[in-house]
């Protein structure tokens, strides 16, 4: 019969000792800040799956199909953040109830579904605020807490959030289409 080994106890907070070059307190930091974005990232993949389902009108396809790809690339994303948590000797978090209490974007209201336009200026809104927060966290993991590795996947992080943005951005845009058509 095969021994069962009990495994260690551990949180959202649990450390594991390693030696990187980092202090212990500037990977508990960069962690921290890892798990918020993981938090933004899960909000914003629900939010884009949401309207994945319930995009509706003329351009529904193409949007149908540009949602299930950011889906994917946000998905990757929140791989890349919470292994990254565990790289740093730290733990991801992974319950909802987290990822609400500490996300920094909001959520539809209630039970109406916004329509075609506000679905694209919601998300082009999300993505912008995730960027700004990148912003904010790709200095201090690098300047503060001297973690060039996070820094780097941040920013490339950042530039996917660059390009679902301006994808979601020329969405929304008015066309001159019809007016050279004779509409």
């Amino acid at each position: 019969m095969v021994e069962r080994i009990a495994e260690r106890k551990k949180t959202v907070k649990s450390m594991l000792p390693m030696r990187n070059g980092m202090s212990e307190q500037n990977r508990k930091a960069v962690v921290d800040l890892l798990n918020r974005q993981v938090a933004d990232h899960y909000v914003l993949i629900t939010k884009t799956k949401f309207y994945h389902w319930n995009v509706e009108g003329p351009e529904f396809h193409d949007i149908h199909e540009l949602l299930d790809e950011h889906y994917a690339i946000l998905s990757d994303i929140v791989d890349e953040l919470a292994e990254q948590c565990l790289k740093l000797g730290g733990q991801a978090a992974g319950t909802l109830a987290w990822f609400k209490e500490h996300t920094r974007l909001s959520e539809d209201e209630g039970e109406s579904i916004p329509d075609t336009r506000s679905m694209m200026e919601n998300l082009m809104n999300d993505h912008e605020s995730i960027l700004e927060t990148l912003h904010q966290d790709i200095k201090a993991t690098d300047e503060k807490y001297d973690d060039a590795v996070t820094s780097n996947l941040l920013q490339d992080i950042s530039a996917k959030h660059h390009k679902m943005a301006w994808m979601l951005r020329m969405i929304i845009q008015n066309s001159t289409l019809g007016a050279f058509s004779g509409r």
